[in-house]
């Protein structure tokens, strides 16, 4: 499928080069025409770069046998861009540390975790009582 995509390509590719040559022979009288056939060209080759993109997320990439054995178990955010996966890889849990730069992993479970693994308790102070409590602490004036 990816090789029809990319015949697809390198034909509208060439298309287009002799849409212009066609345009230039004729000695077209504006150089409107030859600019408007090198437009249409571009979008030409912008729609199918767009096709091809939407084709792949469509159907998953190049290989739909390495994803079917990679599962994520559980996900815990650290901040706004990191976070911990533990991945179920063949047999193996990893436990990843995620970042933008890299991807490390930091342990190889000996016991896997589940996906129905109870989860932790809430805590017991909610989030609006320590925020609260926070800017409490903070308009109090300090003792000298």
């Amino acid at each position: 499928m990816i090789v029809r995509l990319i015949m697809i390509f390198v034909s509208l590719i060439s298309w287009s080069g002799r849409v212009c040559a066609a345009t230039a022979d004729t000695g077209a009288a504006s150089p409107a025409a030859g600019v408007s056939a090198w437009g249409m060209a571009l979008l030409a080759v912008l729609a199918v770069i767009a096709l091809i993109s939407w084709f792949m997320r469509k159907f998953g990439g190049f290989s739909k046998e390495a994803a079917a054995n990679l599962q994520i178990v559980s996900t815990l955010p650290l901040g706004a861009r990191e976070k911990i996966v533990v991945l179920k890889a063949g047999g193996k849990q990893l436990v990843l540390a995620v970042t933008p730069g890299k991807i490390e992993t930091l342990h190889v479970l000996d016991n896997p975790l589940s996906a129905a693994m109870p989860a932790l308790p809430a805590a017991e102070v909610s989030f609006a009582q320590r925020l609260m409590q926070s800017i409490a602490a903070t308009n109090t004036p300090a003792e000298r």
